[in-house]
């Protein structure tokens, strides 16, 4: 049996994520099968593409004694032709996050500058390097990269986390601008998460990342594609740069399962337009309830949103666990609190059953 305290730190942890219905089922003594969760930011339509495509996976079963290609030559083959990016720029890893570690372990930086709120491993991974941190709080997407840039001019860094578009803000960054700061501070290494950029794909800055030896872009199958628990992802650079990070990383890190469907599902031209397609009739009904419910919310160009109960987050929280709907507290975002809460878009039939919840509990409160 897990202990209690280990339980809490897993949910209420300095380090907590979204997602872990397991730890919450735990705490809470309720069955994790019947708990709507609506605090990960990931793509419920995967499920039925796998569904169709029984044959592919019953083929890699048989497969599964075989070790998986070190190189993940196949997935890169994919990336390429996906992003129009060379092979050789492309560094695929078993998701974003070991990558970040990575890149960490691999460039030693002394001083790191984290731009926040923002998502909580980027100081995890830092504190691994004992790297100095100044996190910098930024709330007004409109007023981010002037502040990027007073930052930078007053205080030397030698590494730069910054995730576009942001979680959990949702905001982004235009690309034009996120490559003035990465031009402007040159002795700077930029890593540029891109999670959530399949949303708003044109705001990338991949292409231009395979030139500068300052920047490397992160990117996901978690979140736009669905597969955060194959675990798969991949950084896009500069050849020198990928080369430097690749020396430290040890084979195998991809297994076979995770290649072969990430590879084909990330060529699914259909599945891409659906899924932005859905998201984006999801979320103009979600906009239009929250307006209507008088519900203080961030815009957000992604699959979830950041929303304010002044004075009322942890109990909404609660409540709506108790409910039987899991949500993101954002008590260990830098700068925000249990004032704000994170949800992101899922079923249709999950995502009205939340606004539902959420008119009923207004009322009550």
């Amino acid at each position: 049996m897990q202990l209690e305290s280990e339980l809490k730190e897993l949910v209420f942890g300095e380090f907590a994520h979204g997602a872990n219905i397991y730890a919450v089922s735990k705490l809470y003594s309720l069955p994790n099968k019947t708990l709507v969760d609506l605090s990960s930011s990931t793509n419920p339509l995967v499920s039925e593409w796998l569904k169709q495509r029984k044959k592919l996976v019953e083929e890699l079963l048989e497969n599964v004694y075989q070790y998986p290609d070190p190189e993940a030559t196949e997935l890169k083959k994919a990336i390429s032709k996906k992003l129009g990016v060379c092979e050789e720029n492309i560094l695929p890893s078993s998701g974003s996050v070991e990558l970040m570690y990575f890149v960490l372990w691999s460039l030693r930086p002394k001083r790191v500058v984290i731009f926040e709120p923002s998502f909580v491993e980027y100081l995890r991974a830092c504190n691994t390097v004992e790297a100095e941190v100044e996190r910098v709080f930024i709330l007004n997407q409109d007023s981010q990269i002037d502040a990027i840039k007073t930052v930078l001019k007053k205080r030397k860094a030698d590494l730069v986390f910054l995730c576009n578009p942001n979680n959990p803000t949702g905001s982004y960054i235009k690309k034009e601008e996120v490559l003035s700061v990465v031009k402007e501070f040159e002795e700077v290494f930029f890593v540029i998460d891109e999670a959530f950029v399949e949303f708003i794909e044109e705001e990338s800055v991949v292409k231009e990342a395979v030139f500068r030896k300052n920047l490397l872009v992160l990117r996901s199958l978690t979140k736009f594609y669905g597969l955060a628990g194959l675990r798969i992802g991949f950084g896009i650079g500069e050849k020198g740069v990928i080369k430097r990070i690749k020396q430290i990383m040890p084979p195998w890190r991809i297994n076979t399962l995770a290649e072969k469907i990430a590879k084909v599902l990330i060529l699914d031209e259909e599945f891409y337009q659906r899924t932005k397609s859905y998201f984006l009739k999801e979320k103009n009904r979600f906009e239009e309830a929250l307006k209507r419910l008088k519900v203080k919310f961030f815009p957000s160009v992604t699959n979830f949103y950041l929303l304010y109960f002044k004075n009322r987050g942890k109990k909404l929280w609660e409540d709506f666990l108790k409910r039987g709907i899991l949500l993101r507290s954002c008590f260990n975002f830098f700068g925000l609190g249990w004032d704000y809460i994170r949800v992101s878009l899922k079923q249709t039939e999950e995502n009205e059953r939340f606004l539902k919840e959420l008119e009923k509990w207004l009322k009550a409160v």
